[in-house]
């Protein structure tokens, strides 16, 4: 609303009609990779462009958190929304599905969906506006999940042979080169492989998906986590090692989502969030800021330099 010295814009007042253009890159939390021959988290949803922010209004800035890994036989979670004021907020990833042909065995929706469990169960769906892709499907009989869905690239079902792998991320610099910064983001978790035999991880994705867990006796490993700061997916969990009694069902936690400002060094910016959480650099007549955590009261203002 604005008129009569008063304007909310997403979050907080101010009084001007000025703005700045701000580049962005906003990345939400990874879905976590579900438990048991289990689907990879599907990664956290990525918006990019270019806005119009208004001075001396308080935007809202928040990192979404990963989901947590499913444990035992439950579905992973989804991954968390992160937040430029009413500009961006993509949604979470979505977790993997595990060995149920009830709810819990398809992938979950989410910014990209999370990959299924391994009942010929149906990967989760993006949840549209670009931000990414469908997970894959599972396989009944062979337990093999399917791979988490990444910015990029779907989840790649499973085979008869192996787990399906994490969909690809994209680097930053392809998504708003203004930024200048090279960093892969949002790669679905890989699946998890219940074979007693095989060794085979199946790859998370490109841009900090996590690898799938693998279930052979006496080699079994754990599902990999999403990379911290990329929105990637969790990998899936395989299964409890008989040989030596160790349960490796649990999937991988989503990696944090993390956020890109860019705007002219004409203009400040004041975020409210320690500074030991963002990084700032400014070269060329622009300054740009990384933030690493956020949570939902922490804003950033505009302001003429």
């Amino acid at each position: 609303m604005s008129g009569f010295g008063y304007n909310i814009n997403g979050f907080g007042v101010g009084s001007s009609e000025a703005g700045v253009n701000v580049d962005y890159v906003v990345v939400s939390g990874g879905g976590g990779g579900g438990s048991r021959n289990a689907g990879g988290g599907g990664a956290g949803g990525v918006l990019s462009g270019t806005v119009k922010a208004e001075l001396s209004v308080a935007y809202q800035v928040s990192v979404g958190a990963g989901g947590a890994g499913g444990f035992q036989y439950y579905a992973g979670s989804n991954g968390s929304s992160s937040v430029f004021g009413s500009f961006a907020s993509p949604d979470g990833g979505g977790g993997g599905g595990t060995y149920s042909s009830g709810a819990t065995g398809p992938g979950r929706d989410g910014g990209s969906g999370g990959g299924a469990g391994p009942v010929n169960n149906a990967g989760g769906s993006a949840t549209g506006n670009g931000q990414g892709n469908d997970g894959g499907n599972g396989i009944s009989g062979y337990a093999n999940g399917g791979g988490g869905g990444g910015y990029a690239q779907a989840g790649a079902n499973a085979t008869t042979s192996n787990p399906g792998v994490g969909g690809n991320g994209a680097n930053i610099n392809t998504l708003t080169p203004n930024i200048g910064v090279s960093l892969a983001v949002a790669g679905g978790g890989g699946a998890g492989n219940g074979s007693t035999q095989s060794t085979y991880e199946a790859p998370g994705g490109y841009g900090g998906g996590g690898d799938g867990g693998s279930g052979k006796y006496g080699a079994a490993v754990y599902a990999q986590h999403g990379t911290t700061n990329t929105g990637g997916g969790g990998g899936g969990g395989s299964r409890e090692d008989y040989s030596s009694g160790t349960d490796y069902r649990r999937g991988g936690n989503g990696g944090t989502g993390i956020i890109y400002l860019r705007y002219p060094d004409t203009y400040v910016g004041t975020f409210t969030m320690s500074s030991h959480n963002r990084q700032i650099t400014t070269a060329g007549g622009f300054t740009t800021v990384k933030i690493l955590y956020a949570n939902s009261s922490d804003t950033v203002t505009f302001t003429e330099a």
